[in-house]
């Protein structure tokens, strides 16, 4: 066992919400390991909104959206996001992945025409 350290970089949790009940929070957590990145967990209406107030920075960095169901408290402000992230500049914009139950695809397919542009989706 040798005695040298790892730097293996530092995880951040943070619970996105405006604190008024009924209104949809979701859960960012960021990894900074050289490039630091972003994955969302849920993306209620509004997660934008609150990202661009509280200074969050998530355009670019975003990497991987995880909704848990397909409610509009998960997914109200997928449209909302998807159209930042595609507005962002494309030498910061890496592939972006979309996890979630089944009919993800049929839902984003009903937003596609109006919020995708140039950036890169896998779903």
């Amino acid at each position: 066992m040798g005695g040298g350290r790892v730097q293996l970089g530092s995880l951040h949790v943070q619970l996105l919400g405006g604190g008024v009940y009924g209104t949809p929070s979701s859960l960012m957590v960021t990894c900074e390991r050289g490039e630091s990145a972003v994955y969302l967990f849920n993306c209620g209406e509004g997660t934008q909104r609150f990202c661009t107030d509280h200074r969050l920075r998530i355009a670019g960095r975003l990497r991987r959206v995880l909704l848990t169901r397909l409610d509009w408290t998960a997914i109200g402000g997928l449209p909302g996001m998807l159209l930042t992230t595609a507005s962002a500049s494309t030498s910061r914009i890496g592939a972006m992945a979309l996890h979630g139950p089944d009919g993800l695809a049929g839902s984003v397919q009903i937003t596609k025409k109006h919020v995708f542009r140039s950036s890169e989706l896998l779903l």
